[in-house]
């Protein structure tokens, strides 16, 4: 565990078709790292490697389980906000199906919600992530000012 000073991480998180990497694609374009969530120790190198070489606002695309959870806060104590981004269900199985990769069906996203739910810890870090954002309209604009509302409030 290695300290830096004014490091700020914030970790998008959010059921399939909320908008999650949306939000993290749309600050990336603000000049601000992203790092892909691929394994827990993983990401805690690729912070590592971007701190060190100076960046002091990282943002991180998905966060699985609750133990990968755990290590980022442990690795980076009081450095890491959680943000969960959330949508109507309608509205996800819908972007599901609207996706140029990997669309899903109805059926498909209803099974893969289930999944996440019964299979997964992704829930417990929804449920006390330290921001939400709502992302129920079809209007990207309306989103994407949300998020610049959190980043001022957090002075990212």
């Amino acid at each position: 565990m290695k300290q830096y000073d004014n490091l700020r991480i914030l970790a998008f998180i959010g059921m399939p078709g909320t908008g999650k990497t949306q939000a993290v694609g749309y600050i990336a374009q603000k000049n601000y790292p992203k790092v892909i969530f691929s394994s827990a120790q993983a990401t805690v190198d690729q912070v590592n490697h971007l701190a060190e070489a100076g960046q002091r606002r990282i943002i991180i695309d998905d966060v699985p389980e609750w133990t990968d959870y755990k290590l980022l806060k442990h690795e980076f104590p009081g450095c890491v906000k959680v943000v969960a981004v959330t949508a109507p269900t309608h509205l996800r199985h819908k972007r599901l199906a609207e996706r140029l990769e990997q669309p899903l069906n109805e059926e498909e996203s209803t099974t893969r919600d289930a999944t996440y739910v019964e299979t997964s810890t992704k829930s417990n870090i929804i449920a006390v992530a330290d921001y939400y954002l709502q992302n129920d309209k079809e209007n990207e604009q309306d989103f994407y000012a949300k998020i610049d509302a959190l980043l001022a409030e957090l002075q990212f």
